[in-house]
């Protein structure tokens, strides 16, 4: 017993896993992320319109562009 100078606390190690846990649920986050990311980059992007008319039919996000005020 002489050779024990300190002696932890099972709360430290619970709190060691759990910042360890995070780290690795952050971690696998981001690579997620970043795959999404890759694959949203090699969808073709923009729009295009031919005589006023969207083409690919409309998106429901853009359709408050499509108001117009003559």
């Amino acid at each position: 017993m002489k050779d024990m100078k300190t002696v932890t606390q099972m709360s430290e190690h619970q709190r060691d896993a759990r910042r360890v846990r995070r780290a690795i649920e952050a971690r696998r986050a981001l690579i997620s992320a970043n795959a999404k990311r890759e694959e949203r980059k090699r969808r073709p992007g923009g729009r295009a319109w031919i005589n006023g008319f969207e083409l690919g039919g409309t998106e429901t996000r853009h359709l408050p562009l499509a108001v117009q005020f003559d």
